[in-house]
């Protein structure tokens, strides 16, 4: 017997309809039935669709974070890309409460709190691939500011070729590392990928012949490695 076929998610535009990513918000709450709740009454905001378009199009466009402006006309979005900031189109200010309120909700924060900072965190599932927003709301004089930091569950940035090295080079890479006569040194400017460059780097080298050392500003929380 033949299952009927699982209808798209759909948005309808003056364009005529659009189809939503395939993005699954998963918030951090333990009791299923609450988790349930929280999702059906997001879906139910008519700004749903531009939650769920936000995060897949950060995500898609491999920015790390989020930044949202609110003024009294709207919201102004940026994306940071490569450790640049890139202006995308603003909302007007009832999509962008409406997006904000989603997003709080989900964080399981105040949403009608528009002054305090507040913090939370969201996974989600997008393309197969696990994801975690780190949400952080401030008020500030001219509306509120919130920024929201991307970063996969797992790494999937693991070898050299993932970084799009090309084999001569890689060949290189490894015989600098690998070299006892010299000192090699990892460099670079903030929110150009430094953790990625050390953590792939050293998978690279043979790191049971060489000693490495790392000087990091301790207010950011990288992770450890082994």
């Amino acid at each position: 017997m033949l299952g009927k076929k699982k209808k798209k998610a759909t948005v309808s535009s003056s364009s005529g309809e659009v189809v939503l990513p395939k993005l699954d918000f998963k918030p951090k709450i333990s009791d299923d039935k609450e988790q349930q709740g929280v999702l059906i009454a997001c879906r139910s905001l008519e700004q749903y669709p531009q939650a769920v378009i936000l995060a897949a199009q950060a995500i898609k466009n491999r920015a790390d974070q989020i930044l949202m402006d609110f003024s009294q006309q709207g919201a102004a979005v940026r994306f940071r890309v490569d450790g640049i900031w890139e202006s995308m189109p603003a909302m007007d200010r009832p999509t962008g409460d409406g997006v904000l309120a989603i997003y709080k909700r989900l964080c399981v924060l105040n949403p009608t709190d528009r002054k305090s900072r507040q913090q939370g965190v969201l996974p989600l599932k997008y393309k197969g691939i696990d994801w975690i927003l780190d949400f952080m709301s401030q008020g500030v004089p001219s509306g509120e500011r919130v920024l929201i930091k991307i970063q996969p569950k797992k790494a999937v940035l693991n070898t050299l070729s993932d970084l799009g090295m090309r084999e001569k080079m890689q060949e290189q890479l490894r015989h600098l590392l690998n070299q006892s006569e010299a000192m090699f040194l990892f460099s670079a400017a903030a929110g150009q990928g430094l953790p990625t460059t050390w953590r792939v780097g050293m998978e690279a080298a043979d790191r049971f012949m060489r000693d490495f050392h790392s000087v990091e500003d301790k207010k950011i929380d990288e992770p450890e490695i082994i």
